[in-house]
């Protein structure tokens, strides 16, 4: 159209350019060119040299790139023009797109079946592979960059609930290699239930805003390469039932800024094989601890620390069950330890409170434990008489009622909770 019209300059108002297919060498020559294009482009399947000698043309194209799925020839579409951030050749429906460098996302997720549907069609699709995939041009560009900002709720991003029975999901068709990167704003996070399970590829450093964030039972359920250091903002956080349950390569360190709210860790690292970390968190508010350990058959940690909040424990069933643990039971039965020793890893192994034991959990300077009560000895809480043992119930089947994530919406959690390492979890 202006193919060579060296002098034109002028600016464009076209009414309806909705049926419009080619834009190919529509400003090829015009070197004076430089105003803003603000045409409907959306039936565009062809732009090659679209710019080609606009020497002066420098403009955001961003529009371009909502269809970049559907253009088939855009060759040397910006070479030789003024474009300062751009390849001659457009090659990603983000950009750069002649002075943008970057498009921002031109859709906002707002609800989470919405998310779910677009991540299952992403994958369906191949999008990991193909820059020209229709999921990116139309959620704005690669899965990891999209626009969650708004969401609220995260719980089974990568699972597909459709044709199966209720309450049971699948991982979505794709999802057992994906392994992209994920640079979601979650500011507004409260469920993160169940995020990133089931994905057996993915093993990506997370950054994620968790402020706000009240429910990470089973977070990383079965993601089994999963294998990254985390520091998480957990001030609001309820629940970590679950969270690493089947994880069996993970061995990252965690950081937790505050878990004062936490009440339940049943279940946290069941099977996750390889954990070894210290639990440096804070567990003062912990009333559940079953199968916490189940099968994490390389941890060997010191655990005092839950010695000291034992009396307000309800269920902590098999905690240690099949682990790594040297000096304990399956079942704590003991603030101090199995024994007189600490609950997990002992100083000198001997699990006993002797002169040489100094870091046995005895060091606690815990008061008013009654070790000639019965088989389970009582701590009194701080500023309180001690309770007697007998108002503590270790339950023989961790069914009853326990939510392991800390929220009503992972209510299910522990009544899925396995008898054994093999049953599976929905």
């Amino acid at each position: 159209m202006f193919q060579d019209a060296s002098a034109f300059n002028g600016p464009l108002t076209f009414s309806d350019t909705s049926l419009v297919t080619s834009t190919s060498g529509m400003f090829n020559g015009a070197a004076s060119f430089n105003q803003p294009i603000t045409f409907d482009v959306s039936g565009v399947t062809g732009t090659s040299y679209m710019f080609f000698g606009a020497t002066a043309f420098n403009q955001d194209l961003c529009q371009f790139g909502q269809y970049f799925f559907q253009i088939t020839t855009l060759y040397r579409m910006f070479d030789n023009s003024g474009c300062s951030n751009t390849l001659a050749t457009p090659t990603s429906a983000t950009g750069p797109w002649c002075a943008a460098t970057t498009c921002p996302p031109w859709h906002s997720f707002t609800g989470n079946g919405e998310l779910r549907t677009a991540i299952k069609e992403y994958l369906a699709a191949g999008c990991t592979d193909d820059p020209k995939c229709e999921a990116r041009s139309k959620y704005g560009g690669a899965i990891g960059d999209w626009d969650v900002s708004g969401l609220k709720d995260f719980q089974h991003l990568f699972r597909d609930g459709e044709n199966v029975t209720p309450h049971y999901y699948t991982t979505v068709p794709g999802g057992e290699s994906f392994n992209e990167p994920i640079n979601w704003d979650t500011g507004s996070a409260t469920y993160m239930y169940r995020m990133f399970s089931d994905l057996p590829a993915f093993n990506q450093p997370l950054s994620l805003d968790t402020s706000k964030v009240a429910s990470m039972g089973f977070m990383f359920r079965n993601a089994t390469a999963f294998n990254q250091p985390l520091s998480f903002d957990t001030s609001g956080l309820l629940g970590l039932g679950g969270m690493f349950q089947d994880a069996s390569a993970f061995n990252g360190p965690l950081t937790f800024s505050d878990t004062s709210l936490v009440t339940s860790t049943s279940g946290m690292f069941n099977g996750a094989a390889s954990f070894n970390q210290p639990i440096t968190f804070d567990v003062s508010g912990v009333t559940g601890t079953s199968y916490m350990f189940f099968g994490a058959t390389a941890f060997n940690q010191d655990l005092c620390q839950f010695g000291q909040y034992f009396f307000q424990i309800t269920t902590l069933y098999r905690m240690f069950d099949n682990s790594g643990c040297s000096n304990t039971l399956a079942t704590p039965t003991s603030a101090t330890g199995p024994v007189r020793g600490p609950p997990c890893l002992g100083p000198n192994g001997d699990g006993l409170n002797s002169g040489t034991d100094s870091g046995d959990c005895h060091a606690l300077a815990l008061t008013g434990i009654d070790e000639s009560f019965g088989d389970r000895p009582r701590l009194p809480c701080p500023g309180h008489e001690a309770e007697s043992s007998g108002d503590r119930h270790i339950p023989n089947n961790p069914r009853q009622g326990v939510d392991h994530s800390g929220t009503g919406l992972a209510s299910r959690a522990l009544a899925a909770r396995p008898n054994h390492l093999g049953t599976s979890v929905p």
